[in-house]
């Protein structure tokens, strides 16, 4: 992030009030009556001749302070607009979104991380998602669930899971297509439900939204269920059907 980027990078390209570091950094070759930025006059009208020598190194100070200063405030923007810790964004247009924590928007006193859209027009879907090898979830059949809130969402948004095979083949998937979630809804519990199969090479989940609006994510959960529990990856066909079309 920008926080570790080197100070020769910051003497570089850092600038303020349009004047950068590097000239700045040169205070000592410019004449005491030449005019600054900010449009002060820096002649001896202003300071008296024994003075000179102390206002450049004055002013050399400052210049060199908020230049840092507002490489800091970047770094700690961007790095506060990145996703939570542990989660990546994906999707056909992660750039059409942000995906990050929110603690404005709290469910019981618990921070929720937000995907909301950024462009007028999304491209495509964004995902703030993880994925894992599965290794003690295999043969088993796993859950995953959180509290999801939504707002203005304009296509629709849903929890979804996928287990993947080797070569990324697709065992199992689920991501609430069948039941979306759309427009403005307060907190809800939503899950998905998913076998593992014995050969899966990675686990996949996470929370999408495609369109326009925002949606949060609060309180998930990752568990193992027993067969008891329905599986939820119905829009995946576990056999062929109606070939001679006769249904």
């Amino acid at each position: 992030m920008a926080l570790g980027a080197p100070t020769g990078a910051v003497a570089a390209h850092a600038q303020v009030d349009g004047t950068s570091v590097e000239d700045a950094m040169s205070v000592q070759d410019r004449s005491p009556s030449e005019s600054w930025t900010d449009g002060t006059d820096w002649g001896d009208d202003i300071f008296p001749e024994t003075q000179q020598k102390g206002a450049r190194m004055w002013k050399l100070t400052g210049q060199f302070f908020l230049a840092l200063l507002a490489v800091t405030v970047s770094a700690m923007s961007a790095e506060a607009e990145a996703p939570p810790a542990g989660w990546y964004a994906w999707g056909t247009a992660p750039q059409d979104y942000e995906m990050k924590i929110d603690r404005a928007q709290t469910r019981d006193g618990h921070p929720s991380a937000v995907v909301r859209s950024v462009a007028t027009k999304p491209s495509g879907f964004g995902t703030l998602m993880q994925t894992f090898i599965p290794e003690e979830y295999r043969g088993k059949r796993v859950r995953f669930a959180a509290w999801v809130k939504s707002q203005d969402v304009g296509n629709w948004a849903g929890l979804w899971m996928r287990v993947d095979g080797t070569g990324s083949r697709l065992l199992a998937f689920d991501n609430m297509a069948s039941r979306p979630i759309k427009g403005t809804t307060d907190w809800h519990r939503y899950e998905v439900v998913l076998d593992v199969a014995e050969e899966a090479t990675a686990l996949n989940f996470g929370v999408l939204l495609d369109g326009s609006g925002s949606v949060w994510l609060s309180d998930g959960e990752l568990v193992v269920v027993g067969r008891d529990v329905p599986a939820t990856d119905k829009n995946l066909a576990r056999k062929p059907r109606n070939l001679r079309f006769e249904e």
